[in-house]
């Protein structure tokens, strides 16, 4: 079953008022829209018209902004040989839907596997390895907040002889070893490329897996379908590091975000309000 778009029209311009730094009261005097409507807006009142006029204010692009709270978009299904994706029910206080996904990547040809964040609970991956895969290799981790480690200890305890967690300088934590921007990893046949997107925490990384029939890109909370995910530090710095480390990728490169469905670099582009083009 497909997964819904992770984000509404108002979680993004909140996250892009928040990132830039611009009020209702600042938005209003910018566009005519009056302050109320912002409100009920950023609320989940969606009103066409308004997001429209807004958009171009927080750099966001007013047809895919548009289309997002149509709910007139959703990413088809994506299935590839050697990539796997489990869901898993996080539910928090005001958000009890709330799902994050982990994913394993399996060389296709050896059953050599890394796994990608642990979900809320790693039943499932493992579950997945004991099919698919002879060994688990490496366990690579996005970024260190709890929805993505809850059952680090549990899958750690799977790793092959040998076998590391990896996560970035900036997020150490007790049994991983760090990595560096642009450090590369074999799985047999497979590459594993980390690469820094910090800013909704400070070691995001994103991981690049070439030798599948497609590239792909598991990105945790950097990027999400049609948004991004909540950005704590430096919201434009953060911004340029998605277009230069994953939206610079091919076309057809499978996106797999922490939370929502799987989509592409093309997806995103066409429809994500942050960097599709400004019409």
């Amino acid at each position: 079953m497909q997964i819904r778009i992770e984000d509404e029209v108002e979680d993004v311009i909140n996250k892009a008022q928040s990132g830039l730094g611009i009020s209702d009261g600042d938005l209003s005097e910018l566009t005519g829209v009056d302050r109320g409507i912002i409100r009920d807006l950023r609320k989940g009142k969606f009103n066409a018209d308004a997001a429209r006029a807004i958009a171009p204010h927080l750099r966001l692009a007013p047809s895919a902004l548009v289309s997002l709270g149509q709910h007139d978009w959703q990413p088809e299904e994506i299935h590839l040989d050697g990539l796997y994706s489990d869901n898993t029910p996080f539910p928090l206080p005001g958000y009890e839907e709330m799902t994050v996904n982990a994913y394993l990547v399996v060389d296709p040809s050896t059953g050599e596997a890394a796994a990608f964040d642990t979900g809320a609970s790693a039943k499932g991956l493992i579950k997945t390895l004991q099919g698919k895969a002879q060994k688990l290799s490496y366990i690579f981790l996005t970024h260190t907040h709890n929805d993505h480690i809850a059952d680090l200890e549990e899958l750690t305890s799977h790793l092959a002889p040998g076998g590391k967690v990896f996560v970035h300088p900036n997020e150490a934590i007790a049994g991983a070893d760090t990595l560096s921007e642009g450090q590369g990893f074999n799985l047999s046949s497979l590459t594993v490329t980390a690469h820094e997107t910090s800013g909704h925490s400070p070691g995001s990384t994103s991981y690049l897996i070439e030798g599948l029939e497609r590239p792909v890109a598991i990105v945790g909370d950097a990027i999400f379908c049609a948004s991004i995910g909540g950005v704590r530090g430096d919201y434009l710095r953060t911004l340029k590091l998605i277009r230069e480390h994953i939206l610079g990728l091919p076309g057809n490169t499978i996106i797999c975000a922490g939370h929502g469905p799987l989509t592409t670099v093309e997806n995103e582009l066409n429809h994500n309000p942050f960097f599709a083009a400004q019409s």
